[in-house]
């Protein structure tokens, strides 16, 4: 290409079919003719497949950017019944889930570690208050995300965004909102980044929780190794998809849970003999 463009351009203008062309349309008829053509995706050969199709990000978002989930409900009644949805897990989760398989952890570890000497170390010492503090601490948490939540439904906001911008002007009232990209490279790195800040909103309870739940020594190890492989399976997979996170985030946010239902549990057990309850000492499976 370049020998035929110096040729051109030695000789000047040059006439096509009577009309006199200058260098420059030249130059675009030899890139036009001689540049080769962009590779054609190989369908039939199974070494090669043919490139998937780009995600479409606005199948599900209407014209302003938000979510066509609830579209048909008024905000207040998306946001109500979204409310109750999360106050119904969140209960199951608080009240029975989480206590059961507290208890469970708290018998395996009583297997091999002398929980009982430790709880009588706590009820020396008067701790049941800091254990309490903290659940009750952690039970407004519960409260407040249960709230973001259900404004999520009536904003109609759609993960992974968690914010709403627009320009302060009135002439840009009906225009769309600016949201987070959910696709492409730029999608990818965003939902690798939300899955990062998901950590550290919930790292700081999780964390004094875990100080807490040292008192049963191992038991907090169990914890945090679960946790830490939970979070890294939900990390890639949000990474992934929107859609694929659900799995690896039951299983970083599962430990978290437990480990606030083992603080309940513990804080019970170093009042009970302060309300004159017996508690028996936990059964031994192992010799």
């Amino acid at each position: 290409m370049d020998e035929v463009y110096e040729e051109i351009k030695e000789a000047g203008n040059y006439v096509v079919d009577g009309v006199e062309k200058t260098l420059t349309d030249a130059a675009n008829y030899v890139e036009d003719v001689v540049a080769p053509a962009p590779p054609v995706a190989r369908t039939l050969d199974p070494a090669h497949p043919a490139p998937p199709p780009p995600p479409d990000e606005f199948e599900q978002r209407d014209g302003l950017g938000l979510s066509r989930d609830d579209v048909l409900k008024a905000p207040a009644a998306a946001e109500a019944d979204k409310r109750w949805d999360y106050k119904k897990m969140y209960a199951r989760r608080v009240v029975v889930q989480c206590p059961v398989l507290a208890v469970a952890l708290y018998v395996a570890v009583a297997q091999f570690y002398d929980v009982e000497a430790r709880l009588a170390l706590a009820r020396s010492m008067d701790l049941g208050w800091a254990f309490l503090a903290w659940y009750v601490v952690y039970l407004a948490r519960q409260s407040v995300a249960i709230n973001a939540a259900a404004c999520r439904a009536g904003a109609r906001c759609p993960r992974p965004d968690q914010h709403v911008y627009r320009i302060a002007h009135p002439d840009f009232n009906e225009k769309p909102y600016v949201m987070m990209a959910n696709a492409g490279p730029q999608g990818r790195f965003n939902r690798a980044q939300r899955a990062v800040f998901n950590y550290d909103e919930a790292l700081p309870l999780f964390l004094s929780g875990l100080l807490l739940n040292a008192l049963l020594g191992p038991a907090a190890l169990i914890l945090a190794v679960l946790n830490a492989s939970g979070r890294r399976a939900f990390a890639r997979a949000y990474t992934d998809s929107l859609e694929g996170r659900g799995g690896g985030f039951v299983r970083a946010v599962a430990p978290e849970h437990v480990s606030a239902a083992l603080n309940l549990v513990i804080a019970a057990l170093i009042f009970a003999p302060r309300f004159d309850i017996d508690v028996p000492a936990p059964p031994k499976f192992l010799p």
